[in-house]
């Protein structure tokens, strides 16, 4: 069986997972896919990610999952193609204890590769503090609304506090030793217990699992430069390799209360808790950036990932006017954070044939310090009401969905510049790192005579909070006008405001005190949905299904503020000015059973999507800059094939195997506005992200 909702959605026509965890659905990234747990919202507590990490979710306490691919109006409406609804079990058919244990190797597992000194406490997913910034260096470069943006100069601080605060920049060992990569391991302990009292079925539910898995992967990168007519330069001017080995601890549980009352009122609690820490050693070693250097760059990395869930959900049934009736609910309070202590960059120039030498021109020295808070409430109510007009099962529905979500993030960034009068030579300086630190920072040189002196490298634009509130009703009616026809037609309103406040400097005067400036993106729109599902005969269904739905820009791509990329060697600057994206969805599906368990499905599919949000590579001087753009639209269509057979055709001892596969082809084109037209090198192409084939075989 599958240990996972993530191992359960491999079989899913069109669905990718990436990294075992992330979903793409039809080809298209994360942005367009919607992740919920017993139908409401969860944060993500990677503020780079859109969805949760599916690999969270034990399958043992999963009742059911709901997944579509066409839009309808009982689910929200910031849909792009796929929608997961994971929903927890309120009963078991027994009670049970499961313990289990795991380990994994690979071909890398027991070779030396590269490594850094880490806490102590890493093995738990927390750092003890060993990386972090002083925080007497935290408290003086503190964004304040109404002070003056921090600047580490002697007009807002004497010299003594800035050759203080140099000497506790540098806080623990910060080279890169060769370390035997450890092999995986990881445990589970689940269990479930039932008890009825009269009509009352209570069940409880528990699960914990920790694991740690090493692995090392190494590549090879070539960039290209445009020559002046603009044409792609064959040979590669930027190459070299990155060698980066990544510890990833992931921890957590669930716990699961149900009470049912005669199968007409169900109650149920749910307790989410996830950890999941990554310790990243990298180096990256060739031509880089538009000077063309040959640089070494190490990358010590840290991060926390931790999300926190209660819900409460329950559903009773009755009657109305004679009509059969079911009314749902649920409310959720959720926490996510992100937490980067400190990540540390530090890089050596290798010139003339010589001895590789720490170059402090360069941004070096570079610690980056991230703290992002996600705060989620939500709530959802729905009625059904059978209403047999023309055929028995019609009903009519309606409900409302609103939730509030809160962020506060801050980012902080701290480097080592060498004085204008400083000693040193940077030739000079070929020693390993923590010798360089140990000589010429840590001693308690006067502010006079420091060779250097530590200084900020971040704007105000690197903190912002941000809101998003949302109220959504919507309205379904499914109707049978013949007996072999469902008609489904719905329609959602959404009432959403995403406001995002930048910290900035104040332009409306000469006093450079940060002020919060709001900047504001809404949605007051009808979106509504239509499916028609035909019964040519017992084996033979035809589905047909119409839709409108958005797509929003995440809170971070709405910022002004600059962040590293998650894997190149890039930085990310956000864009203000993104709109939201409206898709107009079609699909069309014929299936054919030749029994239950076996089947073909052929599937056809269309989106057109206006103003969709898209990266782009902006000019720099340095590092590659990503950000983000509106294009004019694009369109994306496609087909999708789908099977499963027995094996038992072949021979008779085989009827307990199958074979199923499925194959999803996606065809999208881009179009530009006239001023991105003059920007960008091609004015049409495909939809960026999007995998052109996805093919899946399942024996």
């Amino acid at each position: 069986g599958d240990s996972t909702a993530a191992s359960a959605l491999r079989r899913v026509t069109g669905v990718t997972l990436v990294d075992g965890r992330n979903i793409y659905v039809r080809g298209l990234g994360e942005r367009y896919s919607n992740v919920e747990l017993n139908s409401l919202p969860l944060p993500s507590p990677n503020p780079t990610k859109r969805t949760v990490p599916l690999d969270i979710f034990p399958s043992s306490v999963i009742g059911s999952m709901k997944i579509q691919k066409s839009a309808s109006a009982d689910i929200p409406s910031s849909f792009g193609g796929g929608y997961i609804d994971i929903r927890t079990k309120d009963r078991f058919d027994e009670d049970f204890i499961e313990i289990s244990l795991s380990g994994k190797i690979n071909n890398y597992t027991g070779t030396n590769q590269i490594n850094y000194v880490g806490s102590s406490s890493d093995w738990t997913g927390y750092d003890s503090g060993y990386r972090e910034i002083s925080s007497e260096i935290l408290e003086a470069a503190d964004i304040e609304v109404g002070q003056l943006a921090p600047s580490f100069d002697t007009s807002q601080f004497t010299k003594e506090e800035l050759s203080n605060l140099t000497s506790l920049y540098i806080n623990r060992l910060y080279g890169i030793y060769p370390s035997a990569l450890k092999p995986g391991f990881g445990g589970s302990i689940e269990g479930a217990k039932s008890f009825d009292v009269d009509d009352h079925h209570i069940t409880l539910y528990a699960n914990y699992s920790y694991g740690q898995e090493s692995r090392y992967v190494p590549e090879k990168y070539y960039g290209y430069d445009f020559s002046g007519d603009g044409t792609l330069v064959s040979e590669p001017t930027k190459y070299g390799t990155i060698d980066r080995v990544s510890t990833q601890i992931a921890h957590g549980g669930m716990f699961n209360l149900g009470y049912n009352y005669l199968d007409v009122l169900r109650l149920k609690y749910t307790k989410l808790y996830t950890k999941n820490s990554d310790k990243t050693t990298r180096v990256v070693d060739g031509i880089i950036g538009s000077d063309y250097n040959h640089l070494t760059m190490y990358f010590l990395d840290w991060e926390e990932r931790e999300m926190n869930v209660d819900q409460i959900n329950g559903d009773i049934d009755y009657e109305i006017l004679n009509l059969k009736s079911n009314f749902k609910f649920g409310f959720e309070h959720s926490t996510a954070e992100f937490y980067q202590p400190n990540n540390y960059k530090y890089l050596y120039l290798t010139r003339d044939y010589q001895a590789p030498y720490m170059d402090t021109r360069l941004s070096n020295n570079l610690a980056t310090r991230v703290e992002s808070d996600d705060t989620l409430n939500a709530m959802f109510l729905n009625n059904r009401h059978e209403l047999n007009l023309f055929n028995e099962g019609e009903y009519v529905e309606y409900g409302i969905n609103i939730s509030s979500k809160e962020r506060i993030s801050k980012q902080s960034k701290f480097t080592l510049d060498k004085t204008p009068n400083s000693f040193l030579n940077d030739r000079d300086l070929v020693q390993d790192i923590d010798t360089i630190y140990s000589a010429f920072v840590l001693p308690g040189y006067p502010y006079e005579y420091r060779p250097f002196l530590v200084d900020t490298r971040f704007s105000p634009a690197d903190y912002y909070d941000g809101y998003i509130d949302e109220t959504s009703p919507y309205l379904s009616w499914m109707s049978k006008p013949l007996e072999d026809l469902e008609v489904v037609l719905g329609l959602r309103y959404v009432n959403l405001d995403q406001t995002i406040y930048q910290y900035k400097k104040d332009s409306t005067n000469n006093s450079g005190l940060i002020v919060k400036e709001p900047s504001t993106l809404a949605i007051d729109d009808v979106f509504p949905s239509l499916s028609i599902k035909y019964k040519h005969s017992e084996k033979q269904y035809i589905d047909l299904a119409v839709s409108k739905t958005y797509i929003m820009p995440d809170m971070r791509e709405f910022t002004a503020g600059l962040y590293a990329h998650p894997s190149e060697v890039a930085n990310i600057v956000g864009n203000p000015d993104l709109v939201y994206s409206l898709i107009y969805n079609l699909d069309f599906q014929y299936s054919y059973f030749y029994s239950d368990d076996e089947n073909v499905k052929l599937g056809l599919f269309y989106k057109y999507m206006d103003k969709p949000i898209e990266d782009v590579q902006l000019p720099s001087s340095s590092l590659p800059l990503y950000s983000f753009i509106n294009s004019e639209s694009a369109t994306l269509y496609g087909f999708e094939i789908d099977g499963r057979k027995k094996l038992d055709f072949i021979d008779s001892s085989l009827a307990e195997y199958y074979i199923s596969g499925n194959f999803s082809y996606n065809f999208s084109e881009v179009t530009l506005t006239e001023e991105q037209k003059e920007t960008y090198t091609s004015d049409t192409r495909e939809l960026q992200g999007l995998s052109p084939y996805v093919f899946k075989l399942t024996l």
